[in-house]
This record gives structure tokens, C-alpha cells and sequence, in this order.
């Protein structure tokens, strides 16, 4: 078995000090380590010859796949993401790395980690940002900290839309299926498969929170088309007065800048609508395509798709039932700590001039 560094020095030293053999040795420090009378021997036998236990340099079987030239070659290939146009795409991976050069994937893999030091990180999907929506991330941002104070974060209300569809979401790396079976084709065809659809039945719900509780989930006829009229009839004239009964009157109301939203109707409507004792946080002061400072969106919508899709969707009444059933059962808790989290993602984004940024807790 290999000895460590501190199983030498060891030996080193009662052979060194006392003149001890390997058997004497063996009898007073092998017992639980494994070791051999041979190689405590040939430890004792290296030191004698050299003054030294420590590996020599180049000792050991030479490398005959983990070569620099192997390496470089690994880094030419893993880094092949960029085009004669200058433009990203699909690099190789260590399966065809491995075909190209002759190797192993392992040995590819070993050379990717330890040799070249290289990580791997996923792509996540977000929202396409120009220089001039980083410029008003960074100028927003900055203004929403002046009027989102601690204070009156706790009296905000963050709304939002999202669509469920019945399909209900496939990340194809985490969702797996555990069975017996000798082969995937052996797995039974409804459990292995997510069907997709040209075009999926789907529901849009709408909704705000606050640490001071959420609003009821307003589920939106399918084929309804959400302007400006139907959001003031259809959904402000049932929130507006859930919000006012959770906060007493006094509250900020935050909405991101889709046009029905920002529509000089919907503008009026507000302002006809909400107490004096309300303020709405005007569409010019949200930041564009940032659903990165939303709770509902970085949070709130997340946790209702994990429970909603637990189980698999029949149809569109069964939909709005999980629909139903899970908002009804998202604790307080949650909901208060998606939004506490609001100012410190706005300093990560100023922070990080407007782009896409990497949250921590």
C-alpha cells in the first residue's frame, strides 16, 4: 500500500534515532496501518541510500495519455466556441474530444479538471440585455434603492403574470425516472416520455405579494387577450382592494413594463383607484427585461411550478385546481423571504453594471 509523508518521516525517524529494523517497527506502529515488513524495508533501505524518504522528482511509471501534448490539444478543442465570425456556439465535448485525439473520456475529463484546471459551469436561460437596458439597470437600480428603502419594502406589493401550461416544465438533467428495468426502452412508455405539443393548453395566472401576505392567484380565461381594459376590469379591480385590506390603505405597487401595464388606461386607472395613502412606483422607474429583481419571478413563481407539477396534469380544470391548491398552500415565510432579498439582488446588479448576475445568499 502507498505510504504517506507522514507515514515516511515516521519511519525515517526510529530508524534514524534508534537504529530501529523494519520488523521492530512493523511490531510497534503497523498494527491498523496495513503496512508491510517489505515496504518498511525498502522506506528504510531508500533512506540510507539517498538521506531522504521524499518522492524524487519524475519517479513513478511515466505519463503516456495525461501528456502536455494531449493537454493542449483537450484545451484547443474544449475552448472551440467561438467561429470565424466571431460568434458562440456549441463546443465539443469530452466524448468527441476523446474520438478526436484517440483517448479515453475519463482521461479527457482528468486532463479537463486536473491538468488544465478547467471548470464547467451550465447555461441558464435569461432574457437577451442591450447596452442601453444595462446603462437603465444601473440608473434604475440606484433610483429604486433611494425609494425602495428598508422601511417601505415592507409595505411593497410585487406583481406579476406567468403562464402554466399542462405540460409542465422538463429540465432534462434533473428529471429522472428510477427503475428496475434492464433498459430504457423496458421503462413504461408514460413514465420515460414528456410529451410536448406544437402549441400546449395553458393557463395565465396573476398575482402580487408583500411580507405583509399575497393576494389571491387570478387565473385568466384561456384565449382572453390580457390588454389594457381586462387588466384594469379583470384583475386591478379585484387586487387593488385585496391589497388595501392587507396593508390598511398604505403601500407601494410595483408592476414591470409590459404595455398593459404602462398603458396611459391602466395609468388612469391606477391613479383613480389606489388611496392617497398609496403610492405606485411609476413604469419609468422599474429597470427593463428584469425579472432578475422581481420576487415573483426569481422566487415566488419557482416554488408554485415545483408543487404544482408533483404530480402529472390531465387537463386544464386539473391544472387550475394544483394552481389553486399550491398558492393557497405557499407559507408567509417564503413569500417574505423572496422579497427581503429584493435590495441586496438591486446592489448585485448595480454592482455588476446591469448585466446578468450570480446571487448568493
Amino acid at each position: 500500500m502507498p505510504y504517506s509523508d507522514e507515514d515516511k518521516w515516521l519511519i525515517k525517524h526510529y530508524r534514524e534515532v534508534y537504529g530501529w529494523g523494519s520488523a521492530r517497527i512493523l511490531t510497534e506502529f503497523g498494527e491498523g496501518n496495513n503496512w508491510s515488513r517489505g515496504g518498511i524495508q525498502k522506506i528504510i533501505e531508500k533512506f540510507e541510500a539517498t538521506g531522504s524518504v521524499a518522492r524524487l522528482p519524475g519517479s513513478g511509471r511515466p505519463k503516456s495519455v495525461c501528456t502536455a501534448a494531449n493537454a493542449a490539444e483537450v484545451e484547443e478543442l474544449i475552448f472551440s466556441q467561438e467561429n470565424e465570425d466571431g460568434e458562440w456556439e456549441r463546443h465539443d465535448s469530452p466524448r468527441m474530444i476523446a474520438r478526436k485525439i484517440g483517448i479515453s473520456r475519463t482521461s479527457v475529463q482528468r486532463i479537463i479538471a486536473r491538468d488544465l484546471d478547467i471548470k464547467m459551469y451550465h447555461r441558464v436561460k435569461a432574457q437577451n440585455l442591450k447596452l442601453t437596458d444595462k446603462k437603465k439597470r444601473v440608473e434604475r437600480g440606484n433610483r429604486l434603492l433611494r425609494t425602495v428603502t428598508p422601511a417601505i419594502l415592507l409595505r411593497t406589493f410585487f406583481s406579476d403574470e406567468k403562464i402554466f401550461t399542462v405540460e409542465g416544465v422538463f429540465n432534462r438533467q434533473n428529471d429522472v425516472v428510477y427503475s428496475r428495468a434492464a433498459t430504457k426502452a423496458d421503462v413504461d412508455e408514460e413514465r420515460i416520455h414528456h410529451g410536448k405539443s406544437a402549441f400546449p393548453k395553458a393557463l395565465m395566472v396573476s398575482a402580487a405579494v408583500s411580507t405583509l401576505g399575497k393576494t389571491s392567484l387570478y387565473i385568466i380565461d384561456p384565449g382572453t387577450k390580457v390588454n389594457s381594459v381586462y387588466y384594469c376590469d379583470g384583475i386591478l379591480s379585484e387586487l387593488i382592494p385585496e391589497m388595501i385590506d392587507l396593508s390598511g390603505g398604505d403601500f407601494l405597487f410595483q408592476q414591470d413594463g409590459a404595455r398593459s401595464h404602462t398603458s396611459a388606461h391602466t395609468l388612469r386607472y391606477l391613479n383613480d383607484n389606489i388611496p392617497a395613502t398609496a403610492a405606485l412606483l411609476p413604469p419609468e422607474k422599474w429597470p427593463p427585461n428584469s425579472p432578475d429583481l422581481n420576487p415573483m419571478d426569481y422566487a415566488i413563481w419557482s416554488i408554485l411550478e415545483t408543487e404544482v407539477y408533483k404530480v402529472k396534469i390531465r387537463d386544464l380544470d386539473h391544472l387550475e385546481d394544483r394552481l389553486g391548491e399550491a398558492w393557497a398552500a405557499l407559507p408567509q415565510e417564503h413569500v417574505t423571504s423572496a422579497v427581503m432579498s429584493f435590495r441586496k439582488r438591486v446592489r448585485a446588479c448595480i454592482a455588476a453594471e446591469g448585466k446578468r448576475f450570480e446571487y448568493k445568499l
